[in-house]
């Protein structure tokens, strides 16, 4: 009998590998367009800063949602749960995350050590302040390694708090959508609870299933089903480890047999499982 003993944490937890302290890191996303887009909803116990270098992309923060393009600078926290839920083929920016170590020794703002304040933090900066930014976070991505270093330690404290006036300084920007609510919640759901079917969102909604799914494949670009598969897939491979086999994995995470689960991660990934695997 299939072992069904393990477990998925929703909504995933990231790991950076930042090591005990927990400093910080710095590096450029530089999204793999032969890859499929990944729409898995996350969070991590570290305070995250994105900057846009080019093209435009859409965030899911828990169920608010926004716009962002070159020149914004964004902020997520620790409690947040997001996803970038598409992206221009032209998509690049910066990400640097900050432990809360390095939060509270950098002396910034006391906001930057809260878990979720509320509205939503992005602002677009003046081109000269985005230049220098850029500039910064590449020098900093180049000295981040694993060893927690006293000058990897600076660069980091002075990337925060230069990133910190610089979004203070920049005009307050309204970066959200005229993403529909219920879509929105739709699919802040489906990240809790991956069982849930369109029937079942509809009625926690309030809304008409077939409202809810017209609206959600148009706004998100895919149906209910294949969102959740998605995410179901994306949570798979993020789980996935030599020591549990890909089986328990599925089941885990709600599809109800393997050969379903081979189909759609196939799909999904251009290969199968197994030649997946031995190329991690």
């Amino acid at each position: 009998m299939a072992d069904r003993s393990v477990t998925l944490p929703l909504p995933w937890r990231e790991e950076f590998g930042l090591g005990s302290v927990g400093t910080g890191a710095a590096w450029p996303y530089r999204p793999d367009q032969a890859s499929p887009m990944k729409v898995f909803h996350h969070h991590h116990p570290e305070l995250e800063l994105n900057l846009v270098l080019r093209g435009t992309a859409r965030y899911l923060v828990a169920d608010r949602h926004l716009r962002i393009e070159a020149g914004t600078l964004l902020w997520l926290f620790p409690g947040q749960v997001h996803c970038m839920y598409s992206r221009s083929a032209d998509f690049r920016m910066h990400i640097a995350v900050f432990g809360s170590a390095l939060v509270a020794r950098a002396g910034v703002d006391r906001m930057l050590s809260e878990a979720d304040p509320p509205g939503i933090h992005a602002r677009l900066l003046p081109l000269a302040a985005a230049r220098q930014l850029s500039q910064l976070l590449q020098e900093v991505a180049r000295g981040t390694s694993r060893a927690e270093t006293p000058t990897t330690i600076a660069g980091l404290t002075f990337l925060l708090a230069r990133a910190w006036n610089h979004f203070q300084a920049a005009p307050p920007s309204d970066a959200s959508l005229d993403l529909h609510p219920a879509v929105a919640k739709a699919a802040a759901l489906i990240a809790s609870d991956l069982s849930l079917g369109l029937a079942e969102l509809a009625q926690r909604i309030h809304v008409h299933p077939d409202h809810l799914g017209r609206l959600f494949r148009k706004q998100m670009g895919l149906s209910v089903v294949a969102y959740r598969t998605r995410h179901r897939l994306e949570l798979v491979a993020q789980a996935w480890h030599p020591e549990v086999n890909f089986l328990h994995l599925a089941l885990a995470s709600g599809f109800g047999s393997y050969n379903q689960f081979h189909r759609a991660f196939s799909a999904h990934f251009g290969r199968s499982p197994r030649d997946w695997a031995a190329q991690q």
